[in-house]
């Protein structure tokens, strides 16, 4: 190999011919082959046929070599710069090998790309390359040009094989013999090789003694003879506690035929090959690798556990028993089934709270960004269920119930000692597997539980106004519709329409039913006075008038709550050209607000081509005349074939869509004379995102951003706000609102409880008729105060006697007195004003509607303290 101190050396004889300032393209390239002696690169897996599986490098030397830190660098060949770096850590085992495994795609698939071995002073013992040469950019083989090893992999290469260098010279693809010396005749029954299992763990990732057999003995801490682990746990006797540590005392032992031998507490003595079985190391027995010992050993001590921030932290913990500390809360249950082959029976949790999107608080690329990635990292994990298999529809659901429900922001309690492994990422196991409720394990009754959430926290004000999505309500049934397609329940029954036709909600009436009455439960249990709706059916599209949808849900509502209770805001007359299956609705409670006006709808905005068109209605509030417009939205989703950016798909789309309502806000505010403004619905975007920053820039308040701090929307494991209620600036000016809350009673259920879930496993987890998961977006709601104006009592007053409420006597007196109290409030006269104003509230007092009376009365006292 040449020496990497040769290029100074050449360089210094240049500058001493007087060619420093000579092309350095003329430099003689580098190259690095292994020296004689030196521990070498073996073997090679990088590319198969379907998923990369088992993707590894070996690393040949005499045996009792320390390769404590030695490094493998990977290198990109587009480029050339370093993307990956391992460091070795223990000693060469008898076998002459050490295997470093990756995980699926770990290692790149060539055209070209490299691998340099490095040794502990920096200096590189080895580079070589694959799928052609290259030269390094950066790292410690910077310059160099790598070794091509002339042979590859392909993207149809069978499972197994590998690329091997056989007595000096690169062959394959073969029959992959990690764990081996290449080429040789291995002893087929090679003596056990002693080792206690802090030394199978190394202190590094990959065991020190991969691919050799030992020779170990422990306590039995956790037993899986079902559920595909086929296995168990060992840890040194003795061991645990929070005594400080640099390797882990516990080990898998990977023997299914041995796995229903052994208990817990059980003393043993196992003897098999150490491998790692995608980041986890084990031991492999055959049926006659188990002894079970006579003589007591001391008892394994539970770790007191608190998730450590970094992969090295957590790696000398691997394995063994501990007692989680106070401090995780769920933060998603998608896998524990519902989403088709989902169903692996666990939970991430996030330690200190569920982890957050990282746009919802910051913009892609920022440092701040970046700062969330890692934040989340550091804080996360899985409780599993002791099982690889996949939950069986005619099994539980481990760990969900009705009576404590494992739900988005719930405190976890552990009840008793869990495992802390890696498959696949890091995660608790129960000590045996889980095959229904676990309450002996882990319990979730702190922190954002459904008792906290019975109802919305009090925000305040006279006027409330809520943001919901009703999650495809459609009354146009896939049953009825030709062509339709249905997802089913676990008897074959359908449920939910899964596409062949324009409809999108339930399969038939009994299932409308079902996603009806959650629905309404959480609309009449919310106490807003204005809800805009998203996701509601265009009953247009179904050749129906537009609106027979929404006035379905609104004859629901008003037989639960009372006759009249809601209305409606009718369709506009003119509508877009070409408009979606799902639409935007406003509904109000008839005692409290009144529409100005007819809605309006947005036409043909070129920004809106693949949106629903905002809707906009002007209100007036019946107690104080207070007038406002309210705009509900919904952008575009973020789903599409864009690759994997972090704001989603279409983000462009969605900022050009706010920057049009921000337009269509300033045109319905100079046509209804009011700038006071709210902006609702789902903006599919978060508060870190362009489009919500489009609307800030605007001057728009986010008034869960303001007032709550809370989340609407739960996914990929994830909290964050795609729903959002923003407010003019000319509202947040006066401080009229007092309060928002997002009611957590959709996104953080699980969707096992959706009525699209019925019957989907053995559990019977969907209960008729309660509010949750009635959406998989949660509402916000927001309080304002609405202030008090002359010409807004004088509004109320004319509504009063246009109806009859007050006789036509009333009204001329109460209109005379408010008039002449504006009149002499507008000369600086507040005495003589409010003298007036106490005339009005004699009259008032004298009508004979106690509803009427009691509103009248309220807003001449409001008005008169505003004097």
């Amino acid at each position: 190999m040449q020496s990497t101190r040769r290029p100074l050396r050449w360089l210094a004889a240049v500058a001493a011919a007087g060619l420093a300032g000579a092309s350095l393209a003329a430099a003689p390239v580098l190259s690095a082959g292994a020296a004689e002696g030196d521990p070498f690169i073996s073997e090679l897996h990088y590319d198969n046929a379907g998923a990369d599986t088992g993707e590894a490098i070996e690393i040949q030397a005499d045996p009792g070599t320390d390769l404590t830190g030695w490094q493998l660098v990977l290198y990109n060949g587009n480029g050339g710069a370093p993307y990956n770096t391992r460091t070795l850590s223990g000693v060469v085992p008898a076998a002459g090998v050490v295997v470093a495994t990756y995980p699926t795609d770990g290692i790149q698939n060539g055209s070209p790309d490299g691998i340099a071995l490095v040794r502990p002073d920096g200096t590189v013992a080895e580079f070589l390359s694959y799928e052609g040469g290259m030269t390094a950019v950066g790292g410690p083989a910077n310059g160099m040009a790598a070794v091509d090893i002339g042979v590859s992999e392909a993207s149809s290469t069978p499972v197994g094989q590998s690329l091997q260098k056989v007595q000096g010279a690169w062959t394959g693809p073969l029959a992959n013999t990690f764990g081996a010396v290449n080429g040789g005749d291995p002893d087929p029954d090679p003596d056990p090789e002693p080792a206690t299992i802090a030394q199978i763990q190394g202190t590094g990732a990959d065991s020190p003694l991969a691919g050799t057999t030992v020779v170990t003995s422990g306590v039995v801490t956790a037993t899986y003879p079902s559920g595909g682990f086929g296995g168990y746990y060992v840890q040194t006797p003795g061991s645990g506690g929070d005594a400080a540590r640099t390797a882990s005392d516990a080990v898998f032992v990977f023997s299914p035929s041995t796995a229903g031998q052994v208990e817990i507490g059980d003393h043993v003595r196992v003897t098999g090959e150490v491998k790692e079985y995608f980041g986890l190391t084990e031991i492999e027995l055959s049926a006659d690798g188990l002894e079970t010992l006579t003589e007591p050993a001391e008892a394994v001590k539970p770790v007191p556990f608190t998730l450590p921030a970094t992969e090295a932290g957590r790696e000398v913990y691997e394995g063994m028993l501990v007692r989680p500390a106070e401090g995780y809360v769920v933060s998603d249950t998608f896998a524990l089934g519902g989403w088709g082959s989902s169903a692996f029976g666990s939970i991430g949790l996030g330690f200190g709270g569920p982890l957050v999107q990282e746009t919802e608080v910051a913009a892609p690329g920022s440092p701040e960004f970046d700062e969330a990635v890692a934040a989340n990292a550091a804080r996360a994990v899985t409780l599993d269920d002791g099982q690889s298999n996949r939950t069986a529809t005619s099994s539980q659901v481990p760990y969900l119930t009705n009576a404590d429900p494992a739900r988005t922001g719930a405190g976890v309690t552990f009840q008793d000692d869990v495992i802390f492994d890696f498959r696949f990422q890091w995660n608790f196991q129960p000590t045996s597997p889980i095959t229904g409720p676990a309450p002996d394990v882990v319990t979730f009754g702190t922190g954002n539980t459904r008792e906290a959430n019975a109802e919305p926290v009090a925000v305040g004000g006279d006027l409330k106004i809520s943001a919901f999505n009703v999650l495809n309500y459609f009354t146009t049934l896939g049953a009825d519709l030709p062509g339709c397609e249905a997802f089913t329940d676990r008897a074959g029954t359908p449920i939910t329409v899964s596409g062949g036709c324009d409809a999108r909600g339930a399969w038939d009436a009994t299932n409308l039913e079902r996603q009806e009455a959650k629905i309404v439960a959480a609309i009449n249990g919310l106490g807003a006075d204005v809800v805009s709706l998203q996701e509601i059916e265009n009953s247009a599209v179904f050749g129906q008038d537009r609106d027979v949808a929404l006035a379905t849900l609104v004859d629901a509502l008003n037989a639960d709550a009372g006759a009249g209770t809601w209305a409606f805001v009718p369709s506009p007359a003119a509508l877009p050209t070409d408009e979606d299956v799902i639409r935007t609705a406003f509904i109000y409670r008839t005692a409290a607000v009144e529409p100005v006006g007819e809605s309006v709808i947005l036409i043909d905005d070129p920004a809106f081509h693949n949106a629903r068109e905002p809707l906009a209605q002007e209100f007036r509030t019946l107690a104080t005349g207070y007038e406002f417009n309210a705009i509900v939205n919904h952008f575009k989703s973020k789903g599409g074939d864009c690759g994997d950016l972090p704001e989603g798909c279409f983000d462009a789309d969605r900022t050009a869509q706010a920057q049009a309502l921000v337009a269509f806000a300033g045109e319905r505010a100079a046509a209804t004379g009011t700038d006071d403004a709210f902006l609702l619905g789902d903006f599919n975007s978060y508060s870190g995102e362009n489009p919500m920053q489009a609307l800030y820039d605007a001057g728009y308040t986010d008034l869960n951003n303001e007032y709550a701090g809370e989340h609407t929307y739960v996914f990929d494991g994830k909290v964050g706000s795609l729903d959002h209620v923003l407010a003019s600036p000319s509202v947040s000016d006066a401080g009229l609102v007092t309060g928002a809350d997002v009611w957590n009673i959709n996104s953080v259920e699980s969707v096992l409880f959706e009525y699209s879930r019925f019957n989907y496993f053995a559990s019977e987890l969907f209960q008729p008729g309660t509010v949750y998961r009635a959406s998989d977006h949660d509402p916000i709601l927001v309080g304002v105060q609405t202030p008090v104006t002359f010409d807004g009592l004088r509004s109320v007053v004319e509504d009063y006697a246009a109806d009859g409420t007050v006789n036509r006597s009333q009204a001329a007196q109460l209109l005379a007195h408010l008039s002449t109290a504006e009149r002499l409030a507008g000369r600086g006269l507040t005495a003589a004003a409010a003298t007036s104003l106490d005339r009005f509230v004699a009259v008032a007092e004298r009508v004979s509607d106690a509803d009427a009376r009691a509103t009248l009365v309220a807003a001449a006292e409001r008005l008169r303290e505003q004097l």
